[in-house]
């Protein structure tokens, strides 16, 4: 989990679309941030105002637990909680 924070909205556009090109982008994600993203390996990344928020989930395994879940599941729901504190913050 990281977030990283730019100069501007510029810095941040070319961030996020750096981290699509390298992740691959598989399908966007609405309605949470500015836009986001699900990458290739079911990691989530959401830009939100100058910052940008990454869940890399690629370290665990395709589906765990018990009820078994996602590793995309897994990063989405962090994410969401994330997004939940970060509005009005």
């Amino acid at each position: 989990l990281s977030v990283t924070e730019r100069a501007d909205n510029a810095a941040t556009d070319r961030d996020f679309a750096a981290r699509a090109q390298q992740l691959g982008r598989r399908r966007p994600l609405h309605h949470i941030g500015d836009d986001g993203f699900v990458a290739s390996n079911d990691s989530v990344v959401i830009r939100k105002d100058n910052k940008v928020l990454s869940v890399d989930v690629s370290n665990l395994p395709q589906s765990f637990g018990n009820p078994a879940i996602t590793r995309e599941d897994v990063a989405f729901d962090v994410a969401t909680v994330i997004m939940d504190c970060w509005i009005g913050g």
